[in-house]
């Protein structure tokens, strides 16, 4: 929807232009990398001289001020920055170490020059974890937010998924651009079914409203299926899905889900595009939305096909879409964690593989190596969240990891929720 969750939440975890280590050595740090894993404490705590900790290249990609923002944000969440440790070394000036904060250890790689002064050139927070953490640590925090909120951690086999645990897996949660899933999958069936091919080549004829690029792109410039897809997926372009959505048919992308399985599809059907979902949350489509939702199913699709022309990007106003949460307990696709268990489940297997490699262009969270595939696909709007990780390890044992928090009344900690859902992730499968 209106915020690129990945982008956000990427950018929220402290992303910044870095080579990760290839593998780790004994290899001892620098005297450089030392004074610099030292002066991070001060600049994370709000203090010290940005401009003499990061090089000017670093600093031309993020700003001082977008800087500053991102460490006030992590100490929020997390308390004060102290001491740095256990240093693990590719090169004597590239390696990760521990940060110690007041609730939790940051994970931190960097790279400084070579040169003297020996300025940051790379920096990357591959995330927190707690010490002796624990499913049932992480299920408490849960619990304890606003709104509404659940999880599922699942082992995907041949013989289905194995609940690993869960928190309110069956409870219906708007899932933002995490929708975008199911439009994949039956694009994938298509291809797998050799109904359509990853070349196919569709016309640019639509239009929808940011998060995205293509909306920019020139009108009926020619673009292919893959292009549309890895798109959708790895920047959630709008454009993108509304267009696949089209050629696809409504109708086969919802007959997807009921064969993937839903835990209520009158919440989620008819299967909305973006454009109208942005458009039926619009103030001036007020008797239209109000009409919209207490008409049938099949009422709903004919109000969607008689109202185009109040259903497009014409009269979409971003200004509605910022700030406090809007209809997100109407106007969106619910779907409960197990139902994305299943979706995950199904994507894991559909014999079109290029799938699962536009999943992984993007995998939601810096990665830590600790999973041979990580693929995403994560959605957001003001008072919705939602995460959903296909992990696999190296000997090819698969886990859903999903997660999703929706408040209609206030706006929601996103940097927390990524916190919790990369405790999760790591918990799903353990060192």
């Amino acid at each position: 929807m209106p915020k690129i969750v990945s982008q956000l939440l990427l950018l929220a975890a402290l992303l910044f232009c870095v080579a990760a280590p290839a593998g780790a050595q004994s290899v001892e740090p620098s005297d450089g990398f030392r004074q610099r894993a030292a002066q991070l404490t001060e600049i994370v705590n709000g203090a010290g001289d940005v401009e003499d900790m990061f090089a000017p290249s670093f600093l031309a990609q993020v700003p001082e001020a977008q800087l500053r923002g991102l460490f006030a944000q992590v100490v929020a969440q997390q308390g004060e920055a102290g001491a740095a440790s256990n240093f693990t070394m590719v090169t004597p000036d590239q390696g990760q170490f521990d940060l110690a904060f007041d609730k939790a250890i940051g994970e931190i790689r960097m790279t400084v020059a070579s040169d003297a002064p020996h300025r940051v050139i790379g920096l990357l927070l591959t995330g927190f974890r707690t010490e002796n953490d624990s499913l049932d640590k992480v299920r408490a925090e849960f619990e304890a937010l606003p709104g509404r909120s659940g999880y599922m951690i699942a082992r995907l086999t041949d013989d289905g998924p194995i609940t690993v645990a869960d928190y309110q897996g069956n409870r219906l949660l708007a899932l933002g651009s995490a929708f975008k899933l199911y439009i994949l999958a039956e694009l994938a069936d298509q291809i797998a079914n050799g109904d359509r091919q990853w070349s196919d080549v569709v016309a640019l004829n639509l239009t929808s409203f940011p998060s995205g690029v293509m909306q920019s792109w020139p009108k009926d410039m020619p673009v292919t299926l893959a292009t549309l897809a890895t798109q959708m997926i790895s920047i959630s372009d709008n454009t993108a899905t509304d267009i696949l959505l089209h050629t696809l048919g409504r109708e086969r992308v919802e007959a997807r889900l009921a064969k993937i399985g839903h835990s209520d599809p009158s919440a989620i059907l008819p299967f909305l595009s973006t454009v109208e979902a942005f458009a039926l949350k619009m103030d001036g489509n007020a008797e239209l939305r109000d009409r919209f939702l207490a008409a049938s199913e099949a009422e709903q699709r004919d109000i969607l096909e008689q109202n185009r022309d109040r259903l497009d990007i014409s009269q979409v106003d971003v200004t509605q879409l910022a700030g406090a949460p809007r209809f997100v307990d109407t106007i969106e696709w619910p779907a409960a964690p197990r139902d994305m268990v299943a979706l995950l489940d199904y994507l894991r297997t559909v014999k079109a593989p290029l799938a699962r490699e536009i999943m992984a262009v993007n995998h939601g969270v810096p990665d830590s190596g600790r999973w041979d595939y990580l693929g995403f696909k994560g959605g957001s709007e003001p008072g919705v969240i939602q995460m959903d990780w296909l992990a696999c390890t190296k000997d090819a044992e698969c886990y859903a990891v999903v997660g999703g928090w929706a408040d209609p009344d206030e706006e929601i900690d996103q940097m927390k929720f990524l916190s919790l859902m990369q405790r999760l992730l790591k918990l799903a499968y353990p060192d």
